[in-house]
């Protein structure tokens, strides 16, 4: 998701680091990865909300996945999705901008070892508060029985008037404080790791097609060292 943030030299990973952020096309970022990520929520979505009603309703996910489709057909599957794939868009976009906004100003402030790790925080703290009232909204969509009658129009708006009549703005963001001390470690970890690993993979400076392999494989540290906090901090929790 960010640019390529090279570390060698302090000074030169400044100097790479300022050229990027300045010249970014934020508008063609912007576009490109909601594009992308709408086009994403036609596999992870249904996958999201089976997640989420084994998780709140008990039974296997696909006994909820037959019921669903018994039911509702196909379009079961994609319950709550339109709202919820759209209404996350800007929350994507303003975590890439906070994130890269806040790499570049931390860079001459920090080790350059640490600046993702910090700039990750802060879009994840940025993540939260633009998605948390969407999760919420959606949570309660995906949760309806199975048997309920498909989703009119305007149904995820009358839910967040629902919430907030239960507990006012304040009930728009439950669950903030716990997924933000689930994701942000996660995150910060994710991001130091992927970046600080690829300047030692990639040639300097980048060379072609290799290059592509050889930020799959930092992607995939990071995944690793980053699952490994997960798990234990889910481990110190039960």
């Amino acid at each position: 998701m960010a640019a390529p943030f090279v570390v060698k030299r302090s000074w030169q990973a400044q100097a790479e680091l300022h050229q990027h952020w300045p010249s970014l096309d934020l508008t063609r970022v912007c576009l490109v990865g909601c594009a992308v990520d709408a086009a994403l929520s036609v596999v992870s979505y249904p996958l999201w909300h089976l997640k989420t009603r084994e998780q709140v309703l008990g039974s296997s996910c696909l006994q909820h996945g037959r019921e669903l489709i018994k039911h509702l057909g196909l379009r079961g599957m994609y319950r709550g999705g339109l709202f919820g794939t759209l209404a996350l868009l800007p929350g994507h976009c303003l975590w890439y901008m906070a994130y890269e906004g806040s790499k570049w100003h931390l860079t001459p402030r920090l080790p350059a070892r640490m600046a993702p790790a910090a700039a990750a925080a802060l879009a994840e703290c940025c993540w939260v508060v633009s998605s948390m009232p969407v999760e919420n909204v959606v949570v309660r969509l995906q949760c309806r029985p199975a048997r309920a009658p498909p989703l009119h129009w305007g149904a995820s708006l009358l839910e967040l008037r629902a919430l907030y009549q239960e507990g006012g703005l304040r009930r728009w963001w439950n669950g903030s404080v716990l997924g933000l001390a689930a994701s942000l470690p996660q995150s910060a970890l994710w991001w130091m790791v992927y970046e600080n690993s690829k300047s030692f993979l990639l040639p300097h400076p980048p060379t072609g097609e290799q290059d592509l392999t050889k930020q799959s494989v930092a992607a995939a540290g990071a995944a690793v060292a980053a699952s490994c906090v997960g798990k234990t901090r889910q481990a110190r929790s039960s």
